[in-house]
């Protein structure tokens, strides 16, 4: 028969193997490329099963002595009979090297797709030989953990993530900044995981299977994959991050010779502020371009109300009006302004002759940037004046140093340090050791105050008192060793150790509010540099103030109600009657005699207001004296009936109280009277 030859057994099995081969490699081929990854498992099922059947019609065909060659070719499935007959005119030879051919070419793509697959070749070949909608493959394990940042408060957990779910599980919602591990197990090579844009690779974990990890930013979603397989993919539920809010700002001009200036600050963030910052623009500029930014040691903290103590008594602006910045931003970046306008910032007043000399070069480096040569031997010069041995080598090295590096100077960094050296130089000059000692002490307190109001372990905040104990004792002790001695040194220090014990104690029993108001203290007695804030006198000073201030406010807020009560009074009075109103005995009214007895009370309480004060040293007698002859005044009124002039008696007490309130605050900020 036409395109049939009767052959050995051996050559009539070679066409159909050689076929089949060929085939097969096609097929691997495919596989390596990771396409049923991307198409439904039936249709790689399909295919396999497909292949299979042609494969074994190719073996039967060939045992059964037809020369079936050009059958996978389609030519008979197609019914070209042309270029069938041609193809049965040729030998077996030709026939075999055409088989070789294509074979090799096969193998060579097989070669080449698996060097492009890499190390994922391995499982793709198992998934070529093994189709998942045929065979069973152990169901991958996929556990999440995520452990919140830790200024979220949240506790660290984890969710078994059901592999294959597209979509379909809830996770808990996440704080932005988490640290998310993923582990997977029950699966033979490492997937990859995907979050957002970015593929991690997993690694090998030593409790078995595989682990990788990544930090939430801003992704939405995050997958397992096996190649182009999805293992699974879910959903990141972020919860939200308002930006941080400064609820006030104030500004307080300051007399200290160093230049100091209180900020009152309120400010609040629902996962915590990172950092705040303060700086000079000019006025009506941009907040974009801060000058002499100043971090003010504030991080950590959800709620944070009080004063802090700046100083910018370097920058270039000082003594000029400027717009001052207040800058917060949270642990997710988010940055919130303040705008103090028009204010002026401190000037630093220095009293020795040196330091006033470095402090005009300093100024004139930048505004006579032509004479700067001039100003180079200026700076030499100073270091050859005798100072009878009153001042430390180093401060003659500093002075070389900044000659030196004023000379070489190229840009605007070389300029800016020199200018730095140079107002340290005549800080150190002015005050020795104090002024490095009082901005540690600042830093030291400040780091003490934010521990208090993140409500600290009571091990680190006496920690933190150790420590500024031990600077204090330190900086004595060097004050005793140095030759200048135009200071006074005589810190009270077991007055100091009395404080440190009572903000101990209240914050063991976690009275935090107590402690932070004598952190305040302290700082307010270091900024001045004033030892008689920091006795024991001085401390029961403040605190009589402190507690005084409180009573006040009481009185303030008791003899409001008092007044309502007569307003409303009067207003009945004059309705009831068209005639002017006149004196009516209202003695037998119960609700009267119940506001006279307070009366009363208040105007006892603040006799013995003034006579406490009066014993701790402060003159209050021109408010208590003339408020409690106003309180007599208004009783006797109110027991007349006359409610009109009690209503006046009581506008006049209420604004002496509030003026003694102001004088009280003044006391508890005290400033030493030289200043």
């Amino acid at each position: 028969m036409a395109g049939v030859n009767r052959i050995d057994s051996g050559r009539r099995l070679a066409p159909g193997l050689l076929l089949a081969a060929v085939l097969i490699l096609i097929y691997l081929t495919l596989s390596l490329t990771d396409l049923w990854g991307y198409l439904p498992t039936v249709v790689q099922a399909s295919v396999y099963l497909l292949l299979s059947g042609v494969i074994i019609i190719l073996l039967l065909s060939s045992l059964s002595g037809k020369r079936i060659w050009p059958l996978p070719l389609g030519l008979k499935a197609l019914e070209l009979k042309a270029l069938e007959l041609k193809a049965l005119e040729l030998g077996a030879r030709e026939l075999r090297t055409l088989g070789l051919k294509a074979l090799g070419l096969a193998a060579i793509a097989l070669a080449v797709a698996a060097i492009i697959a890499g190390p994922d070749s391995g499982r793709l070949l198992e998934i070529a030989l093994k189709p998942p909608a045929l065979f069973s493959y152990p169901v991958p394990e996929i556990i999440m953990t995520v452990k919140p940042p830790s200024f979220s408060g949240r506790r660290k957990f984890t969710e078994n993530m059901s592999a294959g779910d597209e979509k379909t599980s809830n996770p808990a919602p996440m704080v932005q900044g988490s640290k998310i591990t993923v582990r997977v197990k029950n699966i033979a090579d490492a997937p990859i995981l995907i979050t957002g844009s970015r593929k991690v690779k997993f690694r090998a974990d030593k409790n078995g299977g595989f682990r990788a990890g990544f930090t939430l930013r801003n992704q939405t979603m995050w997958q397992v994959r096996a190649g182009s397989r999805s293992l699974g993919q879910w959903p990141i539920l972020l919860l939200e991050d308002n930006p941080p809010v400064i609820h006030r700002v104030a500004y307080h001009m300051m007399k200290t010779k160093e230049g100091f200036f209180d900020l009152s600050l309120d400010i609040s963030d629902d996962f915590g502020v990172r950092d705040v910052v303060v700086g000079i623009m000019p006025i009506g500029g941009k907040s974009d371009s801060l000058r002499d930014r100043t971090n003010l040691g504030i991080a950590g903290l959800k709620r944070f109300s009080g004063n802090i103590y700046v100083n910018l008594a370097a920058s270039d602006f000082a003594g000029r009006k400027v717009d001052l910045v207040v800058e917060v931003t949270d642990q997710a970046g988010q940055t919130q302004q303040k705008v103090i306008r028009d204010i002026t910032i401190p000037v630093r007043r220095f009293s020795n002759a040196f330091s006033r000399q470095i402090i005009k070069i300093r100024r004139d480096i930048l505004t006579q940037p032509g004479s700067r040569k001039k100003l180079a031997r200026q700076l030499m010069a100073l270091g050859l004046v005798p100072d009878n041995g009153q001042m430390p080598g180093i401060y003659y090295l500093a002075l070389r140093s900044a000659y030196r590096r004023l000379i070489a100077a190229t840009n605007d960094q070389d300029i800016a340090s020199v200018r730095n050296i140079l107002w340290a130089l005549a800080a150190g000059i002015q005050d020795g050791n104090r002024g490095r000692f009082t901005r540690n002490m600042l830093t030291l307190l400040t780091s003490l105050k934010i521990a208090l109001y993140q409500r600290q372990p009571t091990i680190i905040i006496k920690g933190k008192l150790q420590k500024i104990d031990k600077t204090l004792l330190l900086f004595r002790q060097m004050q005793r060793l140095s030759p200048r001695r135009t200071l006074p040194v005589d810190y009270n220090i077991r007055a100091l150790r009395k404080l440190y014990g009572k903000i101990l104690a209240d914050s063991y029993y976690r009275k935090f509010t107590p402690a932070i108001n004598l952190v305040s203290y302290l700082e307010q007695g270091f900024v001045y540099n004033d030892p008689l804030i920091l006795s024991g006198r001085g401390f029961a000073h403040f605190r009589t103030a402190h507690h005084a201030r409180k009573a006040v406010k009481i009185l303030e807020k008791a003899q409001k109600q008092i007044m309502d009560f007569v307003l409303k009074k009067t207003i009945r009075l004059e309705i009831a009657s068209a005639k002017p109103l006149r004196a009516v005995t209202m003695s037998r009214n119960r609700d009267i005699r119940i506001w006279i007895d307070i009366q009363q009370k208040l105007r006892k309480k603040m006799k013995d207001l003034g006579r406490t004060l009066q014993k701790s040293g402060i003159d209050a007698a021109r408010f208590t004296v003339p408020a409690g002859d106003l309180a007599r005044e208004v009783i006797h009124s109110m027991k007349d009936g006359n409610m009109s002039a009690a209503a006046g008696y009581q506008s006049q007490i209420m604004t002496i109280l509030q003026n003694l309130g102001n004088m009280l605050d003044r006391e508890m900020h005290y400033q030493p009277k030289e200043l």
